[in-house]
Formats: structure tokens, sequence, C-alpha cells
């Protein structure tokens, strides 16, 4: 029966991975005979899964879509990467969403014990707390099994065999240690240790090929820097960066939780307040981004910036009808990301 149960399990697999299988094909991939397989799909459709039989030429079983929703089958890849889609989605929101928090709690329930570490390494690694779609922001967003396994390797420490491309589009293999995950400048990076070269890098993202995790425990060296998230930020490079100081009307602890250690600083200011230091390339998104805070904001410097809060205002004051669209004149409507 086990035996029975089982090959059922990988049947349902098979057919959830594709469109369509012919008998022959999937009695190879489950070293069964045609006849087997045919009893096995009878079994499923008793089951309630909606398979569906077409005959002829290019015909086979296929899965399709019913009336209620079956049981899926995903691996744990696929399990790691849905929990991380939810984790993120329950942090966009405003409120508790019983229906975000049962599909999470139903994942969790059956994961198997030895994607916790997985999991830890992701909270750890990749931070969630991100106000900048609503500043006009765009994030390059790498695939969710370059994190997975980046992360997990960062928490065990393993060794990282990967093909990297550059900006010609040549691809090199190479193998490091990767060290930590960070979001800067727009964009996910990796602080790694390059085995061939003995040098410690921040290397983004999108430049990840194929990424295979060995058994080989990285070697204790002492880190490139005290501070790793001012590290990132001081190894990417992007065109066109500035230097911005503002002033804003709550405690630090309040700021923090909204700027990334990866974005910039945030200091406790001695009139009260906190002061936001940041570098970024666009200062109209800068202007949105800080406003998102809803307090008092005074800009220290650049002096730009204080235009990009005007333009807000009369764009603002147009808006409740306290400023005509004479009084506006010709606006710039340049767009960016303040992180990058």
């Amino acid at each position: 029966m086990w035996e029975t149960s089982g090959r059922l399990l990988r049947l349902l697999a098979l057919l959830q991975q594709q469109r369509g299988w012919s008998a022959e094909q999937l009695a190879a991939h489950l070293a069964v005979t045609g006849r087997t397989v045919r009893r096995d799909v009878a079994r499923l459709r008793e089951g309630g899964y909606p398979i569906q039989s077409t005959y002829g030429t290019g015909g086979g079983y296929r899965m399709e879509p019913g009336t209620a929703l079956p049981p899926l089958l995903i691996d744990a890849d696929e399990a790691v990467a849905v929990r991380l889609a939810l984790q993120a989605a329950r942090v966009h929101r405003d409120h508790r969403d019983e229906l975000l928090e049962t599909v999470s709690d139903k994942i969790e329930a059956v994961m198997p014990g030895r994607l916790d570490s997985t999991m830890e390494a992701l909270y750890r690694h990749a931070d969630f707390l991100d106000i900048s779609r609503f500043a006009g922001m765009t994030i390059d967003a790498p695939p969710p099994l370059v994190l997975i396994r980046l992360a997990r390797a960062c928490r065990e420490r393993r060794r990282v065999d990967v093909e990297f491309s550059d900006s010609l589009g040549r691809v090199s293999i190479r193998r490091i240690e990767p060290l930590r995950l960070a979001y800067s400048r727009g964009a996910w990076h990796a602080v790694v240790y390059m085995l061939d070269t003995a040098e410690w890098r921040v290397i983004g993202l999108d430049r990840f090929r194929r990424i295979a995790v060995t058994a080989v425990a990285s070697f204790p060296r002492q880190q490139p820097a005290t501070d790793l998230d001012r590290f990132v930020r001081e190894h990417t490079t992007v065109r066109g960066l500035r230097d911005y100081v503002i002033w804003v009307g709550l405690g630090e602890a309040a700021v923090r939780r909204w700027v990334l250690p990866a974005w910039g600083r945030v200091e406790a200011a001695q009139e009260g307040g906190s002061i936001v230091r940041i570098t970024a390339p666009d200062t109209h998104a800068v202007a949105r981004w800080i406003l998102l805070l809803n307090t008092e904001v005074r800009v220290r410097e650049p002096a730009e910036l204080r235009e990009a809060f005007a333009l807000l205002s009369k764009r603002a004051g147009r808006a409740s009808g306290r400023e005509s669209d004479d009084d506006v004149g010709a606006e710039a409507h340049p767009r960016g990301d303040p992180s990058g």
C-alpha cells in the first residue's frame, strides 16, 4: 500500500509540472506499465483531481482546472519561495490579513524541519521592511532561488560554485564564500570572498547565473569591515550619487524602522528629532520618500532638495485648489530611486 501511495504522489507531481504527458512517458518515469498508469490515474480522479484524457496523436493526460482546488505538491525550494512572498505581502498590509496568515501557517506546518534554517537565513539576510515602492522607486528583485541558496550558504558558511556574467555577457565560473546579502542602491548585492583572487567583493545578484552550494565549509576568516552595511554602500557604484542630510521630527528609533542600513544612517538630533543621512541619485524621489514618514521635515543639504519639496508643495496646492496652474510653470519630471 505504501508503495502505491508513493507512486500516486510521484504521478501527481508529474501531472502538475507540465500541461500534458503521454501514458508511455509517465510509465517510463514511474518504472511501471501503461496499465498501472491508467489505474493510478483513475484513483486520482476518484480523489477529486481533474485529470483529462485525450486520444490520438499527441494525446495523453493533463491536469485541468476543477471546481475545487485539490492538494498541490510543491518541492522544498518552492515552499520557501512561497513563504518569502507571503511574508513580503504581510509586511505591506496595513492590517492583519487572516487569509495570508492561514496559508503561511499551513505551509509551515508541513514544511520539513531541515528548511527551518533556510527560513531563518532568509529572515536574517533579507529585510522585508521596504517602503520604496510607495515613493515610486524600482527594485531589482533577483530570482527567489538565488536569494534562497545564497542565504542558506551565508548561514551555514558554505562555499558556493557560481557562474558570473560581466557587462559584455561573458560568463566565468568562480568559487566564492558568501557572507551577507544586502539591498543597496536599488538592487540586491552579496558580500563574498573570492577564492581565486583572495579578496572581499560586493557583487550584484543580477550577475549571478547558476549557483551550487557545496558541502565544503567556508574558511573562518576576518570580515572585511565591522559595519557590513556601510561596506556595501561604499563598494556599490552608481552614477550621479549625491549626499542628502534631512532633519525629521521623529525619534531615532521610529525613523530607523523605515531606513534600511544599506540606504543610509539615522542619528539623534540635539534639538530633538532625528538626522537622516542618505546617498542617492534622484533628488525628487528622495523628497517623495521622506514625506512618507508623515512628520515635520527640514532640509539641511543640498539646496536642490528644498526645490524638490517646493515642487511637491506646488503640486499639492494645485490639487487642493489653492494654487492656479499658472503658478506652477514648467515642471521637470525626473524619475528615480532614492536608494539607487
